[in-house]
């Protein structure tokens, strides 16, 4: 996977795990996105469900999201046949990221 890099932070990256296959680790999931470092740890996730809500997680702050305790590396030991990953751009992150902020200050 390529590292992409920020003007604030650099070697982060952008990733998208979609769980919308019907033998997903995450059934109740439509897709996760993460920012990551060059490490492949989360610092920031969003996460999408089936049913419409959305829900952001930092390492200091949780809402209707878990914080990932783990590396996403290596790749290999994730289960990328039922729950596919994809590089997205920050403009992506960024987009789900507000999009969570919005549905969390408006529903909860």
């Amino acid at each position: 996977m390529q590292i992409k890099s920020d003007s604030k932070r650099t070697d982060l990256s952008y990733v998208k795990f979609d769980y919308s296959g019907k033998n997903s680790a995450a059934p109740e999931l439509n897709a996760d996105y993460h920012e990551l470092d060059n490490e492949g740890w989360t610092i920031r996730t969003v996460a999408v469900y089936k049913d419409g809500r959305y829900g952001f997680a930092t390492a200091t702050e949780e809402k209707n999201a878990i914080f990932p305790e783990a590396s996403i590396y290596p790749l290999s030991e994730l289960d990328l046949k039922h729950n596919p990953l994809y590089e997205i751009t920050k403009n992506d992150f960024e987009e789900q990221w507000n999009l969570a902020q919005q549905y969390i200050k408006s529903n909860l």
